[in-house]
């Protein structure tokens, strides 16, 4: 999903349902890029949450190591500067488990 499409879907979301909260919060600790979280209710399916994610695409993984005995490894992950990948993950609220579940986002018509 491109940025003008996920930005087209959140125009729909907010025009359609009732948005309980909007963040952006970074991917990970040691993982450059960013994702956009939204959760909302809609009438028949219960609470969602959609996390569009986008980060520089990884390019290598070195490995840093030394033969010798006692020697530490280190794995050091190397991102394109220019090129970014965008992906959307979906969930469902479930009241049982109290905890989100993983959706398709081919499930998800708007």
């Amino acid at each position: 999903m491109t940025r003008e499409k996920w930005l087209n879907t959140l125009e729909k979301i907010k025009r359609q349902f009732e948005v309980e909260t909007e963040y952006k919060e970074p991917v990970g600790e040691n993982i450059p890029g960013e994702k956009w979280v939204v959760e909302f209710r809609t009438g028949a399916a219960g609470r969602i949450r959609m996390e569009w994610v986008e980060k520089p695409r990884l390019k290598d993984i070195k490995t840093i190591y030394s033969n010798r005995i006692g020697s530490s490894t280190k794995v050091k992950n190397i991102y394109d500067e220019t090129e970014k990948t965008n992906y959307l993950n979906v969930f469902k609220w479930n009241d049982s488990s109290e905890d989100w579940e993983k959706m398709g986002s081919e499930l998800i018509n708007l």
